[in-house]
């Protein structure tokens, strides 16, 4: 195996674009002479749906992962694979022991642009990655064709749901799915997340409709028929919850027993409006913390806002909610200065939000409208690659920590969204069966 992965960058020229570092990278690997695989690289641009034909079709994959923040961390990495039983190796040698394989949701498998992908499942594993570098894993498939854990992943519905990570666990409703509470530090507190939609307003374009630049909800969000609990699955200190909440809501929910965060999964769309009624979707995240009405959202990525809802601040013709909602561009925070405690959603893009009840968030996830509302030119309508709509996926981040440990969580996680590793991979041979 490779020894040294660790690119030199100081040897590189300034304004290299990540692709051409890696290609850097490959190059300087292959002169090393201790180098015992022989590699090419080939970036998967469908991860974002769980889907690399390379992955999926052979049984020995080195994955090469480039960290281009100039610190040194500890990231989740998730391979595309069919199920079986496989071996990770790191580029010392080292087998990789915390790893898990666990199904791909069947929202994510109908997508259409997956196109009868042969990926069934996901590879999860921890690498510990080099600051501004990259390192190398070497994933191979053994001869036994089923991963024996296998038939200990999907438990008993009717089994009460614990999901654990690092500082707490996760209560959830055993026949919904729903997550009820979370306790931490011995303490139990309520904490629920839902999906809803705004109906949008169809007053014309004089009186506030929405549209390509307005958000002009008719009433306040409306409710989804009773959610329900699809699957759930554990392996390797991961925790996979699978939920549905409308033909075109699915969502997975995840904990890692050495993290300190949950991480929402989401897929929405197509957005049905043969009705011609346009709707806006929301995450909402509710807890029991007493917020007096105040929150706090980012600054493009960097300094905190206090915020606090006003009643009397309104929009589209006299309308309240879109008057307190505001551009999240990485979190959206809610804080009861009494307990101590603070909850924290981080998105992975740009989103409309706000905190319009004591405790609770919401965030835009999706809309699909059918005017183009006031200085608007188009309508937000796309048909999507099967006519019913566009699919988004996504994923929010969130936190339910004390006030003084948020921002040294907070802060690492948003600064590895915003600029995410980059994987290449390839099949590889050993140096003596390619010669």
């Amino acid at each position: 195996m490779s020894s040294g992965t660790t690119f030199p960058f100081g040897q590189l020229p300034h304004g290299f674009r990540h692709r051409e570092v890696i290609q850097k990278a490959f190059e300087y690997l292959k002169s090393k002479d201790e180098k015992k695989a022989v590699l090419s690289e080939v970036f998967c641009d469908s991860l974002n749906i769980t889907d690399c034909s390379l992955t999926e079709t052979n049984d020995r994959i080195a994955v090469t992962v480039y960290n281009p923040i100039a610190r040194p961390v500890s990231q989740y990495i998730r391979v595309p694979v069919v199920d079986g039983k496989y071996t990770v190796v790191d580029a010392n040698g080292t087998e990789v022991k915390a790893k898990a394989l666990l199904p791909v949701s069947e929202a994510v498998r109908q997508l259409p642009e997956r196109k009868g992908s042969p990926g069934t499942h996901e590879l999860i594993f921890n690498g510990q990655l080099p600051g501004l570098g990259f390192t190398t894993f070497f994933v191979e498939k053994q001869k036994s064709d089923k991963n024996p854990l296998m038939a200990a992943l999907t438990r008993n519905r009717r089994a009460a749901i614990e999901m654990k990570g690092k500082s707490f666990t996760l209560q959830v409703d055993e026949t919904t799915g729903a997550i009820q509470s979370i306790t931490l530090n011995g303490t139990t507190h309520t904490l629920k997340q839902s999906f809803k939609w705004y109906k949008s307003f169809d007053g014309g374009p004089q009186d506030g409709e929405s549209g390509s630049y307005d958000f002009c909800p008719d009433g306040n969000a409306r409710d989804y028929d009773q959610q329900k609990l699809v699957s759930r699955h554990t392996d390797g200190g991961v925790h996979e919850l699978n939920q549905v909440f409308a033909d075109y809501i699915h969502q997975t929910v995840r904990t890692y027993e050495d993290q300190d965060y949950i991480e929402f999964d989401w897929t929405v769309g197509g957005i049905p409006v043969d009705d011609r009624i346009g709707k806006e979707i929301i995450t909402r995240f509710e807890s029991d913390l007493k917020t007096n009405g105040e929150y706090y959202t980012d600054s493009n990525g960097r300094q905190s806002i206090h915020r606090k809802y006003d009643p009397k601040h309104t929009t589209c013709e006299g309308k309240t909610i879109p008057g307190n909602w505001f551009p999240i561009y990485k979190h959206i925070s809610v804080q009861d200065v009494n307990q101590g405690l603070q909850m924290t959603v981080l998105n992975d893009r740009t989103q409309g939000g706000s905190s319009l009840l004591e405790g609770a968030v919401e965030l835009m996830v999706h809309r699909r409208v059918v005017h183009t509302g006031a200085g608007g030119s188009f309508t937000i309508d796309e048909g999507g690659v099967d006519g019913k709509g566009l699919e988004v996926r996504g994923k929010h981040y969130l936190f339910f920590q004390p006030m003084t440990q948020s921002p040294q969580l907070v802060r690492p996680l948003s600064e590895q969204l915003f600029m995410g590793p980059i994987e290449t991979f390839d099949k590889y041979t050993t140096r003596e069966e390619y010669s």
